[in-house]
Parts: structure tokens; C-alpha cells; sequence
């Protein structure tokens, strides 16, 4: 049988991303959480975060965990969480018999609500410990606060109001967000105070549901859908997230899995919908099409809500959505999947003044994505034998904000795996190239790694990865790349100069497709 979770000494894992200037200046870090141990499944270690270091409002607030774990283990998922409201999502690496170090930070500034007063912080790694999986994950949670410059008091005029029961969520987080393809959700009444509304949705798909070399199970293609009672209100599609034990483990030394220290949350603009919230109870349904009823998705909403200058009386929203999954088996061994949707939101309101507004949010989105499967059928958490995976996602949107946003996503993993008398051969690559654009700021990711794995003599433990991450933000730019061999990094390069304002950094003009939406990008 295949025995994974121990693999050769490399160095510590790491991402490739530009260290952005923190608007603010840093007046303190508060440690909740050090020296966590976490060692079962069920475990969650809560500590106490008493008061920030300096008072609001702050322009920047960030969560960072560190991490440290040696021996066997497999990657595991987790999150981090302030009073039941979740701040991250993450995976860990796979460890090597030395022992790695990481650590992942995430800007939290639009939840910086929650550090008003004292708060339980709570951490979660569902983690099994045996005489062969022996790796113990120490874990270390803290939040840093960067003040405004004229250090002016009050707090941020923005709330977080979790769709999920904060108590279920501290007490049993996986269990009381556990989803299989539909979850509903009961929203209280809004102040009529409110200007703009959001919808952060952390999701994560795990057993069948899991990308490997395309998900483990079903159709190569998903898409996230949200209703307002009823009406449509968003559409987009999972971010393809994979963990640092996907395909082949030796993809990922020491470049982590594709976005798997953070797996950031997908959000949706619902501002055209506040008329319908500031006046009544209401219910928030979110669908993920395509989803294979053997997996499960791990689904924690939070509605984001922006105090406006003016109360909102009356209004109405409307929504319209087309377009839906479409599957189609190209060979007897190749399976498809394609979606074109489109999105327009219109909400028209009456303010207190008595004057009109209007809010839109419109979409277009549109993927394929494809599976050549010709030897096994892969399983839960477990790629095929023999697969050669890819795909392209696209979209662009323009929110309330009247800023427009758009992405672009493309992916190509190949695996192939033998079973050998007493170990494995594993064969394996992949490549993923992102562009994300919002407003005038550009991200762009590309990454190549391969490697193979054979466990019985003759062993073979090689990769080798190349990575660049080009970011133009503001008249700032950066360009750093990096490249590994065997566990090592062999190259690294980093540059910042000063450029036009949303010229990027020389983009491509043609770049095949990925992006994860940092905060402040709208993506619906």
C-alpha cells in the first residue's frame, strides 16, 4: 500500500509574495496563543486576546500563525478564529523527519471591529498523532496593530456579523460548518445606518471534494452560487486550492501548495440588497453546483457591514442569473466541464432625505476545465493513477464601488503513480499562471514544478520549481522570482521600483489564467 507523510529534508516551506508596505505605523503585536500543541482531532486550544495595544482606529490589522512540526504527518487543514468569527483558513505542510518552520500572516483590517474589547481566540488543526504518523504541530497565534499617523480615537465604522452560530463554530468549528452542496443561513435585521454590504465566504472542499489533479471525485468543475431570499446575488468559482500533500508531495519543497497557507475567502458584493436587510430578517443560501455528494465542504460565511453617511428607508433589489454547468465526456477516458454566467444586481433605495439611489453590481464569468484519466479512478483525498488535469477560469465584475475588477486563472497538473511491491513511483507536474486586476492594481503569479518520487531502491527523491510574482500597486511595483532544486533554493530575485499607477510591472498581454482576491478586491 501507499504509506505518504515522510519525505526528505528540505528546506522550510515558504510563498513567493511581495512584502507590501502596511499603511499605519506599528504600535504593537499581542500574542494570544504560543506554544500550542496540537495533537488531536478534535483538540482546539483557546486563548485570551485582553486588549489591543494602542486605540482605534487602526489602518491595519493583521493575524499571523507560526508553525513548526518534524517527523511523519500529513498536511492538515485549520483555521483561526476571534470570537467564533473566523479570520483564517489554512493547511499545513508536510513535515520532514528534521523538522520545518512557517508561518503565514493575513490582513484583517476589515474585521478589526472584533478587537474592540476582550475576545476568545480559538485555533483548530484536526491533527492525528500515532507510532507512525508522529508529527505534532506547534502553533503560535498573534495579531499586530498599526495605528493612523494623527492616532485619532474611536474604532473602524464597519461590523462583522457571522452567518454561523459563534458558539457551534468555538465549540465544534468543522462540525457546524460542514456543507454538502447547499447550505441556508438566517440574517438578522441591518442598521438602516448602512452604506455597503459584503458577504466573506471561507471555503475549503475536502475528501472527494479536494483538488489534487482536478478534484478527487465527480465533474471538474464547481461553481459558488448566493441567494438572497431567493433572488440571485452572486456567482463565482472555488479558488483551486492545493495542499502541500496533493499529487506529489516533493511538488511542494519548499515552495508551499498553490494558495494552501491562506486560503482566502471568496467575497460578494451585497450593497444592492440593503434595502430588503435594513428592513427585515432575511435568509442567505449558498450553493456549490457541481459538487459530489462523497465530499464535503467546510462553508463559514460573514456578512461585512460599512456604515454609509446617510438611513436607508425603503427599496427593492433585483437579481438575474444565467448560465450553469455543463458536462460532456470528450473520450471514452476525457471528461469536460464548461459555465458562462452572467450576473446584474440592481437595488434601488429611498434615503432618509428622501433621495433616490441606485446600486448595481454586474458579472461575467466563464470556465473549462478537463480530466484525462486512463489508469484508476482516484478517491477520496487521492488523485488517480493516472491523470492529466487543466483548466482556465475567467471573470470580471464591477461593484458598488463602481471599480471594476477581473481575473484570469489557468492550470495544467499531470500525475502518474505505480504501485510497487513495498512503495510507490510518483511522477508529477504542474503549472498555474494567475492575473488578478482591481481598479489599478495588478497581481500576477506564475509557478512550474515537477518531481518524482520513487520509495523503493532505486529511491528517487527530485524537483525542481521556478515561481515569479510580478505586482504593480499604486506607483509601486514589484518583481520577485524564485527558483528551487531539490528541496533548495538554488535563485532567488526581488525588486520594488516606482512605476506609472496601474501600469503593471510588464504584464504579459496574453496570460493563461488564476487569482486569489486580496480583501479589497470585490470579486462577485
Amino acid at each position: 500500500a501507499l504509506v505518504f507523510g515522510e519525505f526528505p529534508n528540505s528546506s522550510s516551506p515558504f510563498t513567493l509574495d511581495p512584502i507590501v508596505p502596511v499603511d499605519g505605523i506599528l504600535c504593537g503585536t499581542v500574542s494570544v496563543i504560543q506554544g500550542a500543541e496540537l495533537s488531536g482531532y478534535s483538540q482546539i486550544v483557546t486563548g485570551l486576546f485582553s486588549k489591543a495595544p494602542c486605540d482605534g482606529p487602526w489602518e491595519t490589522v493583521q493575524v499571523t500563525l507560526e508553525g513548526s512540526v518534524g517527523g511523519r504527518q500529513f498536511d492538515r487543514f485549520g483555521g483561526v478564529f476571534v470570537g467564533g468569527v473566523e479570520v483564517l483558513r489554512t493547511s499545513t505542510p508536510e513535515p520532514t523527519p528534521a523538522g520545518i518552520k512557517w508561518s503565514v500572516t493575513r490582513d484583517v483590517t476589515d474585521y478589526a471591529s472584533l478587537f474592540q474589547g476582550p475576545q476568545n481566540v480559538s485555533v483548530s488543526i484536526p491533527n492525528v498523532v500515532t507510532a507512525v504518523y508522529t508529527g505534532v504541530l506547534h502553533v503560535n497565534i498573534s495579531f499586530s496593530f498599526f495605528a493612523t499617523r494623527t492616532r485619532a480615537l474611536g474604532f473602524p465604522k464597519a461590523a462583522v456579523v457571522p452567518l454561523r452560530d459563534p458558539h457551534s463554530v468555538m465549540a465544534s468549528p468543522w462540525n457546524s460548518t460542514l456543507t454538502r452542496g447547499w447550505a441556508n443561513f438566517s440574517a438578522s435585521k441591518l442598521p438602516a445606518s448602512a452604506g455597503s454590504l459584503f458577504l466573506d465566504v471561507f471555503a475549503s472542499g475536502h475528501g472527494c471534494e479536494e483538488f489534487e489533479a482536478g478534484y478527487d471525485c465527480g465533474n471538474p468543475l464547481r461553481r459558488f452560487v448566493v441567494f438572497l431570499d431567493g433572488v440571485p446575488a452572486g456567482v463565482m468559482y472555488p479558488f483551486p486550492v492545493v495542499y502541500s500533500g496533493g499529487v506529489n508531495p516533493l511538488l511542494w519543497r519548499p515552495l508551499a501548495g498553490v494558495e494552501s497557507f491562506s486560503i482566502s475567502p471568496l467575497r460578494f458584493d451585497l450593497s444592492p440588497f440593503l434595502p430588503r436587510m435594513v428592513t427585515s430578517e432575511a435568509e442567505v443560501a449558498i450553493r456549490v453546483e457541481g459538487a459530489s455528494a462523497s465530499g464535503v465542504w467546510y462553508l463559514n460565511p460573514a456578512l461585512v457591514v460599512v456604515e454609509g453617511d446617510e438611513e436607508i428607508m425603503s427599496g427593492a433589489a433585483t437579481g438575474v442569473l444565467t448560465g450553469g454547468l455543463h458536462h460532456k465526456n470528450l473520450s471514452a477516458t476525457c471528461v469536460e466541464s464548461r459555465d458562462r454566467s452572467e450576473l446584474l444586481v440592481k437595488g434601488e433605495m429611498v434615503m432618509r432625505s428622501g433621495r433616490r439611489k441606485t446600486l448595481s453590481v454586474s458579472a461575467s464569468l466563464h470556465a473549462v476545465s478537463a480530466y484525462d484519466t486512463t489508469a484508476g479512478g482516484g478517491g477520496p483525498a487521492q488523485p488517480p493513477d493516472s491523470r492529466l488535469a487543466w483548466g482556465t477560469m475567467a471573470g470580471s465584475a464591477v461593484g458598488t464601488s463602481g471599480l471594476p475588477s477581473a481575473f484570469q486563472f489557468g492550470f495544467s497538473i499531470t500525475v502518474n503513480q505505480t504501485e510497487l511491491s513495498s512503495g510507490f513511483d510518483i511522477n508529477a507536474t504542474a503549472t498555474v499562471d494567475s492575473l488578478q486586476t482591481f481598479g489599478g492594481s495588478v497581481w500576477n503569479k506564475t509557478l512550474h514544478s515537477q518531481s518524482r518520487y520513487r520509495s523503493e531502491e532505486p529511491v528517487v527523491q527530485t524537483n525542481a520549481a521556478a515561481e515569479r510574482y510580478l505586482v504593480s500597486l499604486g506607483s509601486t511595483c514589484w518583481d520577485a522570482s524564485v527558483r528551487v532544486s531539490n528541496g533548495a533554493v538554488v535563485e532567488q530575485d526581488g525588486m520594488q521600483w516606482l512605476c506609472q499607477p496601474g501600469a503593471g510591472p510588464g504584464l504579459p498581454a496574453t496570460s493563461p489564467v488564476l487569482a486569489l482576491a486580496p480583501v479589497a478586491a470585490v470579486l462577485v
